[in-house]
């Protein structure tokens, strides 16, 4: 794991050693230990057994260290021969984790590959990434059945009443990854009137914090784009909010728009129905939203990436093709 680790950060500058441990310590407690598997497997009926004839092609993303390990996890789960394509910024962290794993469980990951490019003949593909990336996997894989994951964002509500330790817990969900996860908060919905100063000096007390675990050199990667971005909005008149290594823009049109590297949106609400509406608006581009904060990236394994089970997707495909074999349609 040390080595793959450092090949890591060797390839990508963004994967700083201790945000990779930090992900794979993550993956340990939520993903693999017994409480969340045992909650997981106890979804399924004896039926997960009958996707080990299906051929899965998984391809992975790149933004977050080992993003990509719940769809193997949950593809080695059901028993399916798995080929895994990992994104070029993330090539090295889920094969050691493999390793490992088939030096635990010999037999159990057998069927995994990892290859350097997709294969054509498979029963099922689980494609993640941006919304082209997505749309054009789906297009290509026509097909056969296609789970593709879109761009999405995360983002948290606050009421002006948060301790010092919940904004540091915040800033953290926001930081953590440089913001690049879809888990990762990157708006904000603050009451009207909201004072940001709590916040910022919450962002320069986990600020030091990190960087003590760190180094400083954990603010490098973001330092250009903060000043670039707050250059650009100071020769056009636009407020923000700097928070030392990240800024906040308010977002006037509320449509929650991918923010630049670096910074974090917020708007301002006034009653519960205004959240409410924020929600519906948004509703296929939120990942989460957080009411408390500090977990934002420790997921447990039962929590689907945009809410889609993909054990299920698995199991009903598996039985789609079992019928078929049956001669039964598939309206009926």
């Amino acid at each position: 794991m040390d080595e793959a680790v450092e090949r890591s950060y060797a390839a990508n500058g963004l994967f700083l050693p201790f945000m990779q441990k930090y992900a794979v310590q993550a993956i340990a407690r939520g993903y693999l230990s017994e409480r969340p598997l045992s909650r997981l497997l106890g979804r399924y009926d004896s039926s997960i057994t009958k996707t080990a004839a299906l051929d899965v092609g998984i391809i992975a993303a790149g933004n977050i260290p080992a993003v990509g390990f719940h769809d193997y996890l949950v593809a080695v789960i059901t028993g399916a021969s798995v080929e895994m394509k990992l994104s070029s910024k993330d090539r090295f962290l889920v094969p050691a984790m493999h390793e490992l794993l088939c030096g635990m469980f010999p037999g159990r990951y057998r069927n995994v590959s990892f290859v350097e490019k997709p294969g054509e003949n498979y029963d099922a593909l689980i494609v993640t990434g941006s919304d082209d990336t997505a749309e054009y996997f789906a297009s290509l894989y026509a097909g056969i059945p296609v789970l593709a994951r879109h761009g999405r964002f995360s983002y948290a509500v606050l009421d002006g009443h948060e301790s010092a330790e919940e904004l540091e817990n915040l800033v953290m969900d926001i930081f953590l990854y440089y913001g690049l996860g879809c888990r990762s908060v990157s708006y904000l919905k603050v009451p009207e009137g909201y004072d940001f100063s709590a916040l910022v000096a919450a962002s320069s007390a986990f600020g030091k914090r990190i960087a003590g675990t760190a180094g400083d050199g954990i603010f490098k990667p973001v330092a250009g784009a903060c000043r670039h971005e707050a250059a650009l909005m100071g020769m056009t008149g636009e407020q923000f909010v700097d928070c030392g290594y990240y800024l906040l823009r308010e977002d006037f049109s509320e449509g929650a728009l991918a923010a630049p590297f670096g910074t974090v949106y917020y708007s301002y609400y006034s009653s519960d129905a205004e959240l409410s509406g924020f929600d519906e608006t948004n509703h296929d581009r939120i990942q989460k939203k957080y009411l408390n904060f500090g977990t934002s990236q420790v997921p447990e394994a039962d929590d689907f990436a945009d809410g889609t089970d993909t054990i299920l997707f698995l199991i009903n495909i598996a039985r789609y093709y079992d019928m078929q074999v049956q001669g039964v349609s598939a309206e009926q």
